[in-house]
């Protein structure tokens, strides 16, 4: 292949790039707002390369040979859909766009949206309504593993190769769900997960075996699943239509384990960490507990030997014989019974 034939494969569709580079100036702008004004306290260069990354994933998944590909065999379409579920949203929470990206508006225009949602009520209640099921764990991890199923039943798969508008709208199902699902799992300001991590590490859990699940019935399938690709005309260095089902399940098996199964070991050490600190912080909160009882018991005890001590009770009665008791043993007799010496 040359390079005019690789480059040839590359689609340039320009609503994609025309996307990505809008969603790349905003967030540039946006930070360097935040940066001249001193609100970029959070804002880190690793974010912004994190960010830039999905971007990129997003741009190789959809304009590259890999979109090209897709029409021919299974599992580079298969590849594309990873890139768009399981990679590219967790770098764009990553880069943490909410605020560099509102702060690309001017500021006029901010808060004349803010007033005109402030002033009516209804724009306010949908929102939390909305980000009230959007940000539920459950129901968030159905509408993702839904929607991913869901486009690849057989009718569905083969009206998306046949209609580029329906293609385009799995895409953005897939974009959109996949980012709210890692939206539960990844701190993205100023969304922060519902989600301890043990419970985030049990929640991507569940997903993988469902994953697995799909990438099994793809390896393990004796014949063609989508007749777009049994119908192909094939060169004799081609793979059959059956060897590219299995090949399709093992990308996705590869994605699932690799980076579910990582993501899923950062949670489980995160959740150890936090345990660890939560242990030291109660021992330690557990010591100044008995500190402060100890010190306010010598401090009782020091307060009652400065009574006994006054010069109203230095000196007792007088005995029969007209003695006089000494300090120390006055002390003695006016010590509560069972206290130590």
């Amino acid at each position: 292949m040359d390079i005019q034939s690789f480059f040839a494969m590359w689609t340039f569709e320009p609503t994609v790039i025309i996307g990505l580079v809008v969603a790349a100036f905003l967030y540039w702008w946006g930070a360097r707002y935040s940066i001249r004004r001193g609100l970029a306290r959070h804002l880190r260069w690793w974010r912004a390369a994190c960010f830039a990354g999905g971007l990129l994933v997003i741009f190789l998944a959809l304009e590259s040979p890999i979109d090209a590909y897709s029409d021919q065999y299974l599992w580079t379409h298969m590849l594309q859909h990873e890139l768009l579920t399981l990679v590219a949203p967790p770098l764009l929470l990553l880069g943490e766009p909410a605020w560099p990206m509102w702060r690309a508006f001017p500021p006029s225009w901010r808060r004349a949206f803010l007033r005109w949602a402030i002033r009516r009520r209804w724009p306010r209640s949908l929102g939390e309504t909305v980000g009230h099921w959007l940000s539920t764990p459950w129901l968030v991890w159905i509408l993702f593993i839904g929607v991913f199923d869901g486009w690849h039943l057989p009718v569905l798969y083969e009206a998306t190769l046949e209609n580029d508008t329906i293609h385009v709208l799995e895409h953005i199902m897939f974009l959109a769900t996949a980012t709210l699902f890692w939206a539960q799992v990844i701190p993205s300001r100023p969304l922060e997960p519902r989600l301890g991590f043990f419970k985030r590490a049990v929640f991507l859990s569940l997903a993988a075996l469902q994953g697995d699940f799909f990438g099994l019935f793809f390896l393990f399938a004796s014949t063609p699943i989508y007749q777009h690709y049994a119908q192909l005309p094939r060169t004799p260095s081609m793979i059959t239509a059956t060897e590219d089902v299995h090949y399709a399940g093992g990308v996705m098996d590869m994605f699932d384990t690799f980076i579910l199964a990582s993501t899923i070991m950062v949670m489980l050490g995160l959740w150890l960490l936090a345990e660890e600190a939560a242990t030291k912080a109660h021992d330690a909160m557990v010591r100044e507990q008995r500190q402060a009882l100890a010190n306010s018991r010598q401090t009782g005890l020091e307060t009652s030997g400065r009574v006994v001590a006054s010069p109203s009770a230095q000196v007792s009665a007088p005995p029969a014989g007209g003695q006089i008791t000494p300090i120390s043993t006055a002390r003695s007799q006016a010590r509560p019974m069972g206290e130590a010496s």
